[in-house]
């Protein structure tokens, strides 16, 4: 940041006006963790009871871009199992939603999976894992210092593409 920056900052500070330097305290924090942002792969016919009332975007609305086609994730398993899949092959079985980084009613609920994008924006795949294992992932993230943070779950009807790098030793 340059000199002429800085004194603006503490113009705005002493005026009342800490926003900006909040912001760079949160950048600054950004650039430290180790980890960009995690994300929990749940596979739908193994999801647990907790999660059917999760509001969820099926994959199809994100592609078809329907912006407010936010449903509970049971009305989204009806929604599949409506769809004939010789009629439309290509019908996408997944959702993607979100909890709340202060929710800890999930904290127990199991995952197949967790991702986490490193900095250099390769990604590590973790075999299993709970929620709560998710939160500490996340607290070790720079997505973890966005304005309004919250987990990323993805629910698959299968996880094939995950496969091979869930079945080789060099993760941890």
């Amino acid at each position: 940041m340059k000199r002429a920056e800085k004194l603006k900052v503490l113009e705005r500070f002493l005026q009342g006006k800490n926003g900006v330097l909040q912001e760079m305290y949160r950048e600054q924090r950004k650039k430290a963790m180790p980890f960009l942002e995690v994300f929990g792969f749940v596979k739908i016919p193994h999801c647990s009871p907790l999660l059917l009332n999760l509001s969820v975007m099926p994959s199809e609305s994100i592609i078809n871009r329907k912006k407010d086609d936010y449903i509970p994730l049971k009305g989204c398993l009806r929604r599949f199992d409506e769809i004939d899949a010789k009629k439309q092959p290509c019908y996408s079985y997944s959702a993607i939603g979100s909890i709340d980084i202060e929710d800890e009613r999930y904290e127990a609920v199991p995952l197949n999976a967790i991702q986490i994008r490193n900095r250099d924006y390769s990604n590590r795949y973790l075999k299993g894992g709970t929620v709560a294992d998710l939160r500490r992932y996340f607290y070790q993230s720079a997505s973890s210092f966005d304005l309004y943070p919250l987990f990323l779950l993805s629910f698959e009807s299968d996880l094939p593409r995950y496969d091979w790098p869930l079945r080789h030793k060099e993760l941890y």
